[in-house]
């Protein structure tokens, strides 16, 4: 199982959670914020863009961010934009994004790079939230290391642990810390305490009304479940995931999670009434990746389709 590409599915979040997590609360009397309130706009509609699978706008987005954070000294978003920029990286990476257009960009920074950069921006003098989003770096951290297939998993888990304190009162960022534990313990092959941890993230997200997260989370459950062989609780859990994602209007995740059915659904010794609703949901998330111009994801649902016909 997949959202709609494997390093989105395990090491990436739309960064909903980025977005205006840190909007400064300035006094209109006081200071002027029209090019704040356009910076965190563009800054959202980045990641609005990176969670859609829109590279080409999401990469114009994150440039524009970039500059105008810098262009009032905003150590604050320039974090957070190095942040989605390393997600950014990791998708352009794993889609074969064409980058030779950003190569005279902070773009062109390798993910390691983009993540120093975030740690110093984080820990920039004047940066009222620095202790927070230095934290959320070493989040990040570990989610780069997993993307570089690296292994540690103990002091990955340590790391996480030794910031649910810091984090304990900022409900977003505790969310993806959850989820990122998921991640490592998926990992290791310890598919119960991921879905714990995933589910940990779930009730936060969905606590704290985080609709563009909730359906992800549900998907991980899902997969926790399948591969640990807990089928019925897979089924249960991608039908939440379908629900919430479609509360969401997100065409990709609804893609992934109906691909992710039909595939729970074949696992074991699937039964005939399973086989068909499986060539049903296959069908389907073919057809909802080609209502959103999600091609190579829509031929490996209409393969996947195939290979259940030739059962």
């Amino acid at each position: 199982m997949k959202k709609h590409n494997p390093v989105f599915c395990i090491l990436l979040f739309s960064c909903v959670f980025l977005s205006g997590a840190f909007a400064a609360k300035k006094d209109a009397a006081m200071v002027n914020t029209l090019v704040a309130e356009e910076a965190d706009r563009t800054f959202e509609t980045a990641n609005k863009a990176l969670a859609s699978g829109d590279m080409r706008k999401a990469a114009n987005s994150l440039l524009s961010a970039y500059k105008l954070a810098f262009s009032i000294d905003d150590t604050d978003l320039l974090t957070r934009v190095c942040l989605s920029s390393i997600s950014f990286k990791l998708n352009a990476q794993s889609t074969g994004y064409d980058e030779s257009h950003l190569d005279k960009t902070y773009l062109a920074a390798t993910a390691d790079e983009l993540l120093e950069k975030a740690q110093m921006f984080a820990e920039f003098p004047g940066n009222s939230n620095g202790t927070v989003l230095s934290a959320v770096c070493r989040i990040y951290a570990v989610r780069l290391a997993l993307s570089q297939e690296k292994t540690a998993y103990p002091e990955y888990l340590s790391t996480l642990t030794s910031l649910e304190k810091p984090l304990a009162k900022e409900a977003n960022h505790l969310a993806q810390l959850y989820r990122t534990k998921g991640d490592v313990y998926m990992r290791s092959s310890n598919y119960g305490s991921a879905r714990d941890y995933y589910q940990k993230a779930a009730d936060v997200h969905t606590k704290n009304k985080v609709l563009g997260e909730i359906g992800m989370d549900w998907y991980n459950v899902a997969r926790s479940c399948s591969l640990g062989d807990k089928k019925k609780d897979a089924v249960s859990a991608i039908e939440q995931a379908i629900k919430y994602d479609r509360d969401a209007e997100n065409t990709s995740g609804l893609g992934s999670d109906y691909l992710a059915y039909a595939k729970i659904l074949m696992k074991g010794n699937p039964s005939s009434d399973e086989k068909k609703k499986a060539r049903v949901f296959a069908d389907w998330a073919a057809s909802i990746y080609e209502a959103g111009d999600f091609i190579s994801e829509a031929e490996k649902a209409r393969a996947f389709l195939e290979s259940i016909s030739a059962n």
